[in-house]
């Protein structure tokens, strides 16, 4: 990860890439390690479930079957035998209504029609456009990937 840095939080961002994708730290590492698309499908598959990480690697397993041998591999060699929250990144609500805001937002439409198109309180448009504005990550608390990897 040398393009990478982390700060005083935890918080990585790869620091030369125009186009960002924010994700939690698990499918950020994963992502690094085998790329978006397979960090993407691992959230879809298991985003928002606690998922049972043998202590062992086994074919058989369905990560394994799904995703490789070698995902497996990496998720036992980051925890043999734990149970770990899947986070849901870009596939959650969340993710998507930012993904909405600062889109209307780079089309120029005004507050008040992103609030109503959206369904979100104004000081969330307000915060959006001044973070787009100042340049600053969608949540700040996630790594950065490229998306062109």
């Amino acid at each position: 990860m040398d393009q990478a840095d982390e700060d005083a939080e935890g918080v990585r961002m790869n620091s030369e890439v125009e186009e960002k994708i924010w994700l939690p730290h698990l499918l950020f590492d994963l992502a690094e390690a085998f790329g978006l698309a397979v960090a993407l499908r691992f959230a879809s598959a298991y985003g928002g479930r606690r998922l049972s990480v043998p202590k062992e690697v086994h074919d058989e397993h369905p990560i394994a079957r799904d995703f490789g041998v070698p995902v497996l591999a990496w998720l036992v060699a980051r925890g043999p035998g734990e149970r770990i929250l899947v986070p849901l990144g870009p596939q959650s609500s969340y993710t998507h209504r930012i993904g909405e805001i600062r889109r209307l937002l780079r089309e120029g439409e005004d507050p008040a029609t992103i609030t109503r198109a959206v369904g979100c309180h104004v000081r969330s448009v307000y915060y959006h456009r001044r973070a787009l504005r100042d340049q600053r990550p969608v949540d700040d608390r996630q790594g950065t990937l490229d998306l062109e990897k």
